[in-house]
């Protein structure tokens, strides 16, 4: 199911996900133009990168999602899909860690979109 997040500026949004399992979560992000909803336009911008730290002054990136590994894809009217494999997820342990996520061009090279807790949780079947 996708998120809807209001995307003018960097915003919160707290993401959980299964530590053994593959990872494919759809966000929608928009933003209030007066009382009018509006779709935040990716195609201004060429690539995006998010990353996993245990804390946020952590030199260790725990995950990494970016537009050129395939991995945040931008799907049109305000979506964008975050993927990763259980490969990937199951080298993490338990726990909560911080991200952020920025947006990229040439005239913003790290533009502030989504921060927040991504929280990897234990699940009971293997």
């Amino acid at each position: 199911m996708a998120k809807v997040t209001d995307n003018r500026l960097g915003v919160r949004v707290d993401i959980v996900a299964a530590k053994d399992r593959d990872f494919d979560r759809r966000f929608h992000a928009q933003f209030y133009s007066g009382t009018t909803l509006i779709d935040f336009e990716f195609t201004n911008y060429s690539g995006a990168s998010l990353q996993v730290r245990r804390k946020p002054n952590s030199p260790i990136v725990e995950l990494s999602f970016t537009t050129v590994a395939g991995s945040i894809s931008f799907d049109g009217e305000g979506r964008f899909t975050l993927q990763l494999g259980y490969a990937d997820m199951n080298n993490l342990r338990s726990g909560v860690y911080d991200y952020d996520m920025y947006l990229s061009n040439t005239t913003y090279p790290k533009r502030d979109f989504m921060y927040g807790e991504f929280e990897i949780t234990e699940r009971v079947t293997r």
